[in-house]
C-alpha cells in the first residue's frame, strides 16, 4: 500500500519546481523556436506559391506575345509573298513585252535583209539567165 508521508510531498514539490524551471528554461524557448520556424516555413511556402503564380502568369504572357509575334510574322510573310508575286508578274510582263518588241524588230530586219537578198539574187539570176541564154544562142 502507499504510505503518504512527508517525502511524498517533498518529491511532489521537487517535481513541480523542476517542471516549472524546465518549462521556463527549456520548453518555452523550444516552443518559441518551433513557432518561429513554423511561421517562417508558412511565409516561405506562401512566397514560393506567389513566385510560382507569377512565373505561370509570365509564361502565359510570353506565350501570348509569342503567338502574336508568330501571327504578325506570318501576316508579314504572306504580304511580302503577294508583293513578290506581283513584282514577279510585272517583271515577267515587262520582259515578255521587251522580248516581243525585240523579236518583231528582229523579224522586220530579217524580212528587210531577205528582201535585199532576194533583190540581189534576182538581179544575179537575171544576169546568169542572160549569160546562159547568150551561151546557148551563141
Amino acid at each position: 500500500m502507499i504510505d503518504l508521508d512527508i517525502t511524498f510531498f517533498i518529491q511532489l514539490v521537487n517535481f513541480l519546481i523542476i517542471w516549472m524551471v524546465l518549462s521556463l528554461v527549456l520548453y518555452r524557448p523550444i516552443r518559441g523556436i518551433i513557432k518561429k520556424r513554423s511561421d517562417y516555413m508558412v511565409g516561405q511556402v506562401s512566397s514560393i506559391e506567389k513566385f510560382n503564380a507569377q512565373a505561370v502568369a509570365k509564361v502565359k504572357d510570353y506565350e501570348v506575345a509569342l503567338d502574336a509575334a508568330r501571327k504578325t510574322g506570318l501576316d508579314e510573310r504572306n504580304r511580302l509573298k503577294v508583293e513578290a508575286q506581283a513584282h514577279e508578274t510585272e517583271i515577267v510582263g515587262n520582259a515578255g513585252r521587251d522580248a516581243a518588241s525585240k523579236i518583231s524588230a528582229a523579224r522586220a530586219e530579217i524580212e528587210s535583209q531577205v528582201k535585199k537578198a532576194m533583190q540581189s539574187l534576182q538581179s544575179e539570176v537575171d544576169k546568169m539567165a542572160k549569160k546562159a541564154t547568150d551561151k546557148i544562142l551563141a
